[in-house]
């Protein structure tokens, strides 16, 4: 126990979300093909998108704020099925330009719809994807199914190690 007692010790005092960004079957083919590029652009736009709806004054009630979240890569599923996609485990809340802790706008432990944050995510993607194509990085008959890109949200353990 002592090495999870270091652990929580790290952990800043606030709530946590944890969000799920998956890329559609149909895209299996072209991680086969592509697996760096595929893993490389799907930890990119994850990371840009969490960033820039961190950054929205309408979220976090400050502009520019610093998100604190942790990414990992999945690429199967429970039934060793091949499933890609990216769990995030982002704190709720940002550090503002004076590095004081900025709370979500709407409740303390939610950070963004799930159905915005699935549109610029796709976006996100699928300019990575088409650039990708026009200078000639993938094979375009590994890339259908692109419109189904979404992410999925779901309520995480909070966890408070300390007190707030």
């Amino acid at each position: 126990m002592p090495w999870l007692q270091g652990r929580l010790a790290e952990v800043l005092p606030v709530p946590y979300a944890h969000l799920v960004f998956t890329l559609p079957h149909s895209l299996n083919g072209l991680y086969a093909m592509h697996p760096r590029w595929v893993i490389d652009t799907l930890f990119t736009c994850a990371a840009l998108t969490l960033a820039e709806f961190a950054a929205n004054p309408k979220w976090m009630g400050c502009a520019h704020g610093t998100p604190a979240f942790s990414l990992v890569l999945h690429t199967w599923s429970q039934d060793l099925q091949r499933h890609i996609h990216v769990h995030a485990v982002m704190a709720c809340g940002v550090l503002d330009k004076e590095g004081q802790w900025a709370t979500p706008t709407r409740k303390p432990n939610f950070l963004f719809p799930v159905q915005a944050l699935s549109r610029v995510f796709r976006g996100k993607f699928m300019a990575a994807l088409v650039g990708a194509h026009n200078d000639g990085g993938t094979d375009s008959r590994s890339d259908a199914g692109t419109s189904r890109l979404t992410v999925s949200e779901r309520p995480f353990v909070e966890i408070r190690s300390r007190s707030a």
